[in-house]
């Protein structure tokens, strides 16, 4: 099976957003995910597409620009749609 990318959040700050590798059917939504391609330890996978990462809106989220970077050196699309 080959890995895809998921959002994931830390579990010290809501919507501080990273990219990791998965197994599908491996997600974390409950808590306990793996670090992120950049090393951050992450607290759980979220649902959020990847279509909108990196979006800013009312909330006041932050996404991580290494990780964008490193998925996009594997090969992975990170096409940010416009809100």
């Amino acid at each position: 099976m080959k890995p895809k990318l998921v959002i994931a959040e830390t579990s010290y700050s809501n919507w501080n957003y990273h990219l990791r590798l998965v197994l599908p059917g491996e997600e974390k939504y409950s808590g306990g995910a793996g670090p992120a391609l950049c090393g951050q330890a992450m607290g759980w996978d979220t649902k959020i597409p990847l279509s909108v990462y990196g979006n800013k809106d009312h909330i006041p989220s932050s996404y991580c620009s290494k990780c964008k970077e490193l998925a996009e050196t594997q090969g992975f699309v990170i096409a940010v749609k416009v809100l």
